[in-house]
């Protein structure tokens, strides 16, 4: 069963494809034969081709692995570079939009500088309130006495490891469209 943040990561660090962070733990020699030869080619294919068909064939390959055909067919899709960038481009937005932001405590640091650096207001919410569906009463109960505009969450938590199912995360949504508040989610 996995439990906390550190379960997560290491399941991800023992499986066939690791997407949740930048740490290169394959040789990729072993991981990847073919690279190292084909590398001229495909330094001659990147160099030209435009950015939207590099990106509209990143969205194809990642849709197929994770098998969403959603996303395959999105027309709302952009590459970060890294999820830094996505957080700041994020940031820079609810500055402007909707800059009172609750965030779930404890939060990993990056994400709080990002959101004060754009000029955001943090304010904190206890991880407890995001254990399980049971506690909706009283989370819904609590954010009614916050004053918010973007309840900005990470899901599993960082570093809690906290994860919001599915039924919890449409019950979170429908709060926060009925109430017009910004959900964010990385």
């Amino acid at each position: 069963m996995l439990n906390q943040l550190t379960d997560y990561e290491l399941a991800g660090l023992r499986g066939g494809y690791n997407l949740s962070d930048g740490h290169a733990y394959h040789d990729i020699n072993e991981s990847f034969p073919d690279f190292p030869l084909a590398l001229l080619d495909i330094w001659k294919d990147s160099e030209s081709t435009k950015v939207n068909l590099a990106e509209q064939r990143f969205k194809a390959s990642f849709s197929k692995l994770i098998g969403s055909d959603a996303l395959a067919s999105s027309s709302n899709f952009k590459v970060s570079p890294t999820a830094s960038n996505s957080i700041d481009l994020v940031a820079a937005y609810l500055a402007v939009k909707a800059p009172r932001v609750l965030l779930v405590s404890p939060t990993f640091d990056n994400l709080a500088l990002l959101l004060r650096r754009r000029g955001c207001e943090l304010r904190l919410i206890e991880d407890g309130y995001f254990r399980s569906s049971s506690n909706s009463a009283r989370l819904f109960e609590r954010l009614d006495s916050l004053d918010f505009d973007t309840l900005f969450l990470v899901n599993p938590n960082n570093p809690t490891g906290t994860v919001i199912g599915r039924e919890y995360m449409s019950l979170i949504a429908e709060y926060c469209a009925q109430r017009r508040k910004t959900l964010g989610k990385p």
